[in-house]
């Protein structure tokens, strides 16, 4: 996905997300360790979020976890 919006329902109304909230289900890949984070206020209708991929890791614990 390229071009996400992401908001909350709020009483059925659109709002737009808080700062620091992060998403890593359902919209999220299922083969790679990602998360969507919302980390700003949003001062003209939504927050651009970030998209991060985790893909590299020393931890090899870690690693097989995720997999």
């Amino acid at each position: 996905m390229h071009n996400e919006t992401l908001y909350k329902s709020d009483n059925g109304l659109i709002a737009n997300l808080e700062p620091g909230t992060v998403i890593d289900h359902t919209i999220v890949s299922p083969v790679y360790n990602e998360w969507f984070h919302a980390s700003a206020v949003a001062r003209q209708w939504t927050a651009k979020t970030t998209n991060f991929t985790h893909s590299y890791t020393t931890n090899l614990v870690e690693t097989i976890l995720i997999i």
